[in-house]
């Protein structure tokens, strides 16, 4: 705001208490712009970095998981000697990791799958909504298969040493071994059962790849392509 003096120059009066909480409210705003401006820039690199993550376990992780088992599932068919304690340590030590990825892959694919039935479009669409409930179904299924079995190898040392505890010696022998034999058959058993759970998840998910595999940016170019056509 400016005042006229006698002289015809203008001089800048002082300003207003609105136009100070206005001038101070403008540079605050500014100032705080930036900072989520930031923000929205990080939540869309992590969303980039998920999609990205998510179509590796999809694509890669999960069917690579499926063939170890199997491979697994061989090597004891195949084996000799499958009571020996180092093929048991051996057996253990191979599905112990990969049991653990698993069950982080499966809950990373169980968080993108409810993300999509969130999706008003998809609600909207019975076929999708049903194929993903039943990945979803899949996913928990093959979860808890996964716990079941960490929670037997887990045990298998402790469960061990309790029976080599309880058996007289003239017993001991004959039945440790049939422990290990049922452990080896058990763990082969479930193996190959694991296995099958797995491809059954990936032939669900195969229905309807497209959508689990459509990336943030994708999905967002989508919908503004679908509101410009309002406009």
């Amino acid at each position: 705001m400016f005042i006229e003096k006698s002289n015809g120059a203008k001089k800048e009066a002082a300003a207003t208490p609105i136009e100070k909480a206005s001038q101070k409210s403008d540079e605050t705003s500014a100032k705080a712009s930036k900072p989520v401006e930031n923000k929205k820039e990080e939540i869309e690199n992590m969303k980039k970095q998920m999609d990205q993550k998510f179509k590796k376990i999809l694509q890669e992780n999960i069917p690579a998981f499926a063939l170890q088992l199997n491979e697994i599932a061989e090597q004891i068919d195949n084996e000799e000697k499958p009571l020996e304690k180092e093929f048991i340590q051996k057996l253990i030590d191979k599905v112990r990791p990969l049991y653990v990825d698993a069950k982080r892959d499966h809950l990373h694919f169980w968080s993108k799958v409810r993300i999509l039935k969130n999706d008003k479009h998809i609600k909207e669409d019975v076929t999708t909504t049903e194929v993903l409930d039943a990945v979803e179904d899949q996913i928990s299924a093959n979860y808890n298969c996964f716990n079941i079995e960490l929670e037997k190898i887990h045990t298998y040392y402790n469960d061990r040493a309790e029976l080599e505890r309880n058996l007289q010696r003239a017993q001991g022998n004959k039945a440790l071994d049939e422990f290990d034999q049922k452990t080896v058959d058990v763990l082969r058993i479930n193996l190959e059962e694991a296995r099958d759970f797995v491809i059954v998840l990936l032939t669900l998910a195969e229905e309807k790849m497209e959508i689990l595999l459509t990336t943030s940016e994708e999905k967002k170019a989508t919908k503004n392509e679908h509101m410009s056509m309002y406009t």
